[in-house]
């Protein structure tokens, strides 16, 4: 199997986090907390989480970096900050799913004012505005990654 090309952004985001703060990134998630988002995502988002954010989660679980969150496979702490949390990715789309008609979505993270996130029934992976407004369409998961990993850096 291909390295995603997001990997290398990753590696460099660890590097500027372990240079500038003396911390790393969030650990891998394990199988049973990605066992457990994939069954309530089924549950209570009515879909499932693609399989390359779950692949995402198994290298790292969520990301605060750059003014991008990238939701995580449950509420996880932020290294080096005491009271600093990613946002567990079930819990966040039903959040963001009370303030606009997202159904149709799983989002995978946000930045200020853009969600981005992956549309089921079409299988594709998007970035979209609060105001329910395409910005960007990714070709694969790994575009989406490569684009928001380039922004944070």
């Amino acid at each position: 199997m291909t390295r995603p090309k997001y990997t290398e952004l990753l590696e460099r985001i660890r590097e500027e986090e372990q240079e500038d703060y003396g911390d790393g990134l969030c650990a891998p998630a394990d199988d049973q907390a990605i066992r457990s988002l994939a069954d309530r995502a089924k549950e209570r988002l009515g879909a499932g989480v693609p399989a390359p954010y779950l692949d995402f989660l198994r290298v790292v679980n969520g990301l605060d970096f750059g003014g991008i969150l990238l939701y995580a496979a449950g509420r996880t702490p932020v290294p080096g900050l005491d009271d600093g949390f990613i946002e567990d990715l079930v819990q966040a789309n039903e959040d963001i799913r009370e303030t606009g008609d997202f159904d149709g979505f799983i989002m995978l993270g946000e930045s200020s004012r853009v969600y981005y996130g992956y549309l089921v029934a079409e299988d594709r992976y998007v970035s979209l505005t609060d105001m329910e407004q395409y910005e960007e369409e990714a070709e694969d998961f790994d575009e989406l990654m490569c684009m928001l990993l380039r922004l944070a850096l």
